[in-house]
């Protein structure tokens, strides 16, 4: 069950980088990199009439939470694309443990159902190619 005001989504998954460095066929140690260029989310129709605001965190073991993009006011549109912060890397936090996003989700009354968050990040990536 979700409360009017602000509540907190998480996804956590180790493997983020690794994952990362195998679509593009190289090594962790070539990675020179990683800035969120775009963050997309969609609300399923039930959650969309409610919420007023989100605001995107990344935070890991040995870093701090930092704030990817927010958007507030929501305005009426299927995709939600949030206003970023000002270039925002997140190597270290792929490469350290523990990594952890968080979407604040602030709503203008209780909610029972489950809420269904569809997030997109779309990342340059700056590496060294393998010479093979």
């Amino acid at each position: 069950m979700l409360f009017e005001g602000a509540n907190s989504l998480q996804y956590a998954d180790e493997n983020q980088l690794k994952d990362l460095v195998r679509t593009l066929d190289t090594e962790v140690s070539a990675i020179q990199e990683i800035t969120v260029t775009k963050v997309v989310i969609r609300l399923d129709d039930s959650t969309e009439q409610i919420a007023e605001s989100l605001l995107l965190q990344v935070v890991s073991d040995n870093n701090e939470m930092m704030t990817v993009g927010t958007l507030n006011p929501i305005p009426d549109e299927e995709e939600l694309i949030l206003s970023l912060a000002e270039s925002p890397s997140i190597l270290s936090y792929l490469k350290d443990s523990g990594t952890t996003w968080v979407l604040d989700l602030n709503i203008a009354e209780d909610y029972m159902d489950e809420m269904v968050v569809e997030g997109k990040l779309t990342v340059n990536v700056e590496y060294i190619p393998n010479k093979n």
